[in-house]
């Protein structure tokens, strides 16, 4: 005749308190997801600025792109959550990225900006300028994978 494991069943209580009404499943630690990492993309180039979002969206960030430096002042002055990265252009028709960094590191310090220009000649305005904290810059055309590597070393 075989032998049958015996089946047991186990009840756990779990402490509780006169004053709160417990039930066992609370008892689950329960956290918010983390908030993916974020970047966003001023760019006027709308082709770069896609294809650098579908990359970083394919990493597991949140992107965003604006093709213009008002868009994107629009854009972060209606949200409540800043991005952790923001690629910048500096040469942009209507607002450049130069006076969009001036106009945003008035409000915000702590969002780190990365310039990425096919006009390596601008660079000098803004570098010499320490209070808009450019934390790195690239020159256009740039190696998609070290652009890549500086921002999540950024958000990391």
């Amino acid at each position: 005749r075989p032998i049958v494991p015996e089946i047991r069943l186990v009840s756990l209580d779990f402490p509780c308190y006169a004053h709160v009404v417990c039930d066992p499943m609370e008892h689950q630690v329960l956290t918010a997801p983390p908030r993916p990492k974020s970047v966003l993309i001023v760019d006027d180039e709308q082709v770069l600025c896609n294809v650098l979002a579908e990359v970083f969206q394919h990493r597991g960030f949140e992107a965003r792109c604006c093709f213009n430096g008002r868009e994107a002042l629009d854009v972060l002055e209606l949200n409540a959550q800043q991005p952790d990265v923001i690629l910048l252009d500096l040469c942009m028709p209507g607002l450049n990225g130069y006076e969009f960094l001036k106009a945003f590191r008035k409000d915000n310090q702590r969002t780190k900006v990365v310039i990425i220009t096919g006009h390596p000649e601008d660079l000098g305005e803004v570098m010499a300028h320490s209070e808009l904290l450019v934390a790195d810059y690239f020159e256009k055309p740039f190696i998609l994978k070290r652009v890549l590597e500086k921002v999540e070393e950024l958000t990391s």
